[in-house]
């Protein structure tokens, strides 16, 4: 049985890091709050397939997207890309003394799996920084979820970000850090 959901296929997301700011027009957030972390500010926003988290301090920008292939993006400031398969690592060095290191994975994994961990995020729903529960068309199926969790220090910040696809019963996980010197 096909279900219907919210949210674009897990199987078309890529993740893009820009160092710099991408138009508001760009951003099409169905949640957003901000965190002051690592010496600057962080936006979180939870989009329909994603995530965008946006890092400032005072002129160093990092604006990272994970979002469906399909949406056009500039290549202007496009640091790094990279379509989400199994699991990936990346980083980005910048001269203004600011590390960024990045994980993203995909798990698709059975329906009993699915369930139990789908009912542990659910439960976490409160505990996230920032969090979205998406509609679905099958009142019975599963809800996907967003999750984006923050620890900030004085020197960096960790997001780590949890969103499942019901429909093809996968999770994502990412990992980033932002460190300054």
């Amino acid at each position: 049985m096909a279900v219907v959901t919210a949210r674009p296929s897990a199987d078309t997301l890529v993740w893009r890091l820009f160092d710099r700011a991408l138009h508001p027009d760009l951003i099409d957030a169905v949640g957003t709050t901000h965190v002051d972390a690592a010496g600057g500010r962080l936006t979180l926003h939870v989009e329909p397939a994603g995530h965008m988290l946006v890092w400032r301090r005072e002129d160093r920008m990092l604006f990272e997207v994970l979002s469906d292939a399909t949406r056009t993006l500039p290549d202007r400031g496009l640091v790094r890309r990279g379509k989400l398969r199994g699991t990936r690592i990346d980083h980005h060095d910048k001269k203004a003394g600011i590390r960024y290191r990045a994980s993203q994975q995909i798990e698709q994994v059975d329906e009993e799996v699915f369930a139990h961990l789908h009912e542990e995020m659910t439960a976490d729903l409160t505990r996230a920084t920032l969090a979205h529960r998406f509609g679905s068309k099958n009142r019975l199926a599963p809800q996907p979820l967003a999750l984006l969790h923050v620890e900030p220090t004085a020197d960096a910040v960790t997001v780590h970000g949890y969103h499942t696809y019901p429909q093809q019963l996968s999770i994502v996980r990412t990992q980033t850090l932002i460190e300054i010197s």
